[in-house]
Order: C-alpha cells, then structure tokens, then sequence
C-alpha cells in the first residue's frame, strides 16, 4: 500500500484506531529515515502527509517536516511511548521531550536504527545519560549508557558507561570494564584518555595508592587531566610546592583548563 493510499485512509480514522495503521505507519517511518539520510528528497513528500490521523504519531512527522523547513521546533510532550512500529522509535527519539517515553525510545532506537542514522541517536542518548547521572537517576543512566556500550564498542561508549557506572557507585565495574578495554589496541591519546578515568574511579572509590600509580603513569605520557588531579592530592596534604608545578604544566599545555587555573589559584592562598 503506498503513501498515497495511506492518506485517503487515513482521513477518516479516529485517533484511537491509529495502531491499526501499523503497516502504513512503517512506510512513514522509513520516508523519513530516507529524508534524513539524503536518499529521499523533503520536497517529493510535502504534499504526502496532508491529512493524518490526530495523535501523537502525526505530531512526531510534522515535526521531523518542521525540522526539513529550517525551522526549531520544540520537543513534543509524550508521557506513554505507543506500540511502535520498525522505525518509530527512531523517529520519537528524536522529537519527544524528557521523560520516561523517550527512555524507551531511545533504548529500543539503539537497538533496531539502521548504522548510518545512529550519531543523532547516539548524542540524545549520551545526553540523556549524563543528565540522568547529574540527576542522581542511575537506573535508566545506567540502562541507556550499556546499550550504548552493547551497539557500538568504542573508547566514547566504554568512557559513557565507566562515568555512568561510577556515578552509580558501582566502581569496581567501571574500573573492570577500562581495564578490559585498556587490553586491546587502541592509540595513544585514547589509551592516556581511559587510563585517566580509570585512574580516577579508582580515587573515587579510595584507593588513593592504587589511584596515584595510574596517575603517574598517564602524567608521564603527557595527561593534563592526571596532572590535575594529582595538583589537587597534593594541595590537599599541603605540598603546595609540588601542586603549583603540576598546576603549571598543565596549564602550559592547555592554558583553558579550568580546574588547573582554580588550583593554581588556591596553591597561592596562605594556609
């Protein structure tokens, strides 16, 4: 059934009948997919969709069109996510606001999205995480940051799910996962990058000597972040000396760090 037909269906039925469009919806879905991906012009759909059915569906397609018009729309309220068709869960990932729905859409998005229409996915999804984190929410950050990990096994995935899973509390799995991703081949700035983080979940969860060794190891191989918190541990103790170098060093390096200028600035203060 083409797009076409759809239409002259789809102007007599009620909003509640929607999930018997299921078929034709799927069709929708997959226009839109072409839009994004260059593979279908905006311009051949504008008059396709001129007449669907009142529900939260239409309101998700105008705004993927407003979006094909320049324009910004804002986000659609959805408080319960509907039975989604292949390709509508992509579709509401990307235009419904906050809340528990676009969890759902989003975990379900990751899943099933074709790879080349996933970097949207993927940005929504590591904000929402680091949202939910900041939130003190850990369980859907968590959720959202292993199917993030479980789709694309990179350094950025393995860095999401090792800050979420530390956020949790859960230091000992954040601290595995690096350790097993720090076995394998990776280059240089992402291995300082990974050691780093390891480094600091292992400060985190108080293993200041344990934390301090890894540390040094990415310090030596040129880490501002080491070298920043490694400033911070010996400000704490008093060394003020030995912190204002290794606020000095990675101030030199990057001279926007923003936590190298604060310790720098508080290893001036008279204690």
């Amino acid at each position: 059934m083409g797009l076409t037909h759809l239409v002259l269906i789809a102007a007599g039925v009620a909003a509640a009948d929607q999930g018997a469009l299921g078929s034709d919806w799927a069709e929708i879905w997959r226009a839109l997919q072409g839009v994004h991906s260059g593979e279908v012009a905006a311009e051949s759909l504008s008059g396709e969709w001129a007449e669907l059915p009142p529900g939260v569906r239409s309101e998700v397609v105008r705004h993927h069109q407003a979006i094909w018009s320049g324009a910004q729309p804002l986000q659609i309220p959805c408080t319960v996510l509907p039975e989604l068709e292949v390709g509508g869960a992509w579709a509401f990932a990307l235009a419904i606001s906050r809340g528990p729905a676009l969890d759902q859409a989003l975990l379900r998005a990751i899943e099933e999205t074709p790879q080349g229409l996933l970097r949207p996915i993927y940005d929504r999804a590591v904000q929402e995480t680091i949202l939910h984190s900041a939130a003190a929410q850990a369980a859907p950050a968590l959720q959202l940051a292993e199917a993030l990990y479980g789709r694309s096994r990179s350094v950025w995935s393995a860095q999401n799910l090792a800050l979420a899973r530390t956020r949790a509390g859960a230091y000992g799995e954040a601290a595995s996962l690096l350790e097993g991703f720090l076995l394998g081949e990776l280059g240089a700035a992402d291995r300082d990058l990974l050691g780093s983080i390891r480094a600091l979940v292992l400060l985190g969860e108080g293993g200041h000597l344990r934390a301090r060794a890894s540390l040094g190891k990415a310090l030596s191989r040129g880490g501002s972040d080491s070298g920043i918190v490694l400033g911070l541990l010996s400000l704490e103790i008093g060394h003020t000396g030995r912190s204002r170098a290794l606020f000095r060093a990675a101030l030199s390096r990057d001279p926007e760090r923003p936590w190298a200028g604060r310790g720098w600035g508080l290893s001036m203060v008279p204690r």
